[in-house]
């Protein structure tokens, strides 16, 4: 493979932007921990996100059981009120 001299002044550029990058970032210090310093003031609202995302992430997993209640208990039963009384609960669960 031959070298020029553009391509080796090139890579030396890039190497330089590298290393300059490297230490602008390693004097700002860690990004994650300013963001987190200014999260501060909304950790209430943060706190109140994750309870919600978790509570429907638990509505979503709680369906099938409810889908796996109308076939076993009400179909194969023929009972009809518990299979809309499951069904309405299971339309709540899907609502929050």
């Amino acid at each position: 493979m031959v070298y020029n001299k553009k391509s080796t002044f090139k890579a030396e550029i890039f190497s330089c932007k590298l290393i300059r990058n490297y230490k602008y970032f390693r004097k700002r210090g860690n990004g994650m921990l300013k963001l987190f310093k200014k999260l501060k003031m909304f950790s209430l609202l943060v706190v109140g996100v994750l309870v919600f995302v978790l509570l429907q992430s638990l509505c979503e997993l709680y369906i099938p059981t409810l889908m796996a209640d109308i076939v076993d208990n009400g179909i194969l039963n023929q009972d009809i009120a518990y299979v809309v009384n499951v069904g309405i609960k299971m339309l709540l669960f899907t609502l929050e």
